[in-house]
């Protein structure tokens, strides 16, 4: 059974309890994540979500942030939610859901407070005042790259997700006169935010505090490698990344102790470990050699 849900009209019928009996095998939910303002594809093409009734009986719902308190249709759409996950429940479902931690959309209500002229807000995200020199190039292993020589002298060496969307990381924002250049791992309308800042820290607590409450049982972390973005690093599985998600997950543990985190970090094994919990050793065999991976 497929339903698509409108973006434009927030039409949001299919969420109704009484349409969950007869889901079976998919239902694929289109443009969710426009509804539910999702950190990096709100009012964007990008999105999907999908709802399983396998024998595993969980539901992936879509991406989520914590733009619901600025924004009717979110209100709306979230009391249709808490319907749809009070049946779930009922006919033994857990709901996992998307959660956006590196970056949030351009709509974001710091972003837009920002270009109405509060220029605090740009603590909230990786600003720089002027653009960095850079020089790009294709690696054969790991593809585009793009090296940014720092004010300090350090070199930053980041992958550029997407070469055929941005010529580099930093998306320029004129504001009285000033530019600033705001750094996005992904695309220029997913602005990174900054870790460094208490208040992001705060604000996705608030977060997961909220969506725990109404139900949801799994919290995949989207692109979770990138959250910090120290100078001359790749921005890639750093020890502050993996502090922050420790600091989460014990957070949710202590909150949520029914709800679990999964970790979406597509890299190498040897990268990939860690975001399990604790350094692991497992043997393969690589070129007819049998090797230990940390």
């Amino acid at each position: 059974a497929c339903q698509n849900i409108s973006q434009k009209d927030f039409q949001l019928a299919d969420f109704q309890s009484e349409k969950l009996p007869p889901l079976e095998a998919v239902v694929d939910v289109n443009n969710l994540e426009s509804v539910f303002s999702a950190g990096g594809y709100y009012g964007t093409s990008y999105n999907n979500g999908t709802l399983y009734n396998d024998n595993s009986s969980w539901v992936q719902t879509t991406s989520i942030s914590g733009a619901y308190v600025k924004d009717s249709r979110i209100q709306n759409t979230v009391t249709l939610f808490n319907d749809f996950v009070k049946e779930a429940k009922k006919n033994g479902f857990k709901i996992k859901a998307d959660l956006i931690l590196n970056h949030v959309s351009e709509e974001h209500e710091w972003f837009q407070a920002f270009l109405k002229g509060d220029i605090s807000k740009k603590d909230y995200f990786i600003v720089k005042d002027e653009m960095p020199e850079f020089t790009k190039y294709v690696d054969e292993k790991i593809g585009t790259i793009v090296e940014y020589k720092e004010k300090s002298g350090k070199i930053s060496k980041r992958r550029l997700i997407f070469p055929e969307i941005t010529d580099n990381h930093y998306r320029k924002v004129t504001l009285n006169g000033k530019d600033y250049y705001f750094y996005h791992t992904f695309y220029p309308f997913q602005l990174d935010v900054n870790w460094e800042n208490l208040e992001v820290l705060y604000y996705w607590l608030d977060t997961i505090n909220y969506w725990t409450n109404i139900g949801i049982d799994i919290f995949r972390f989207d692109a979770i490698p990138y959250l910090s973005k120290e100078e001359g690093t790749n921005a890639e599985n750093l020890p502050k990344t993996h502090a922050i998600i420790k600091l989460i997950s014990n957070y949710i543990q202590m909150t949520a102790p029914r709800t679990v985190i999964q970790a979406e970090a597509c890299q190498y094994p040897n990268d990939i470990l860690p975001y399990f919990g604790k350094e692991r050793k497992f043997k393969t065999t690589i070129n007819n050699e049998e090797k230990v991976i940390k």
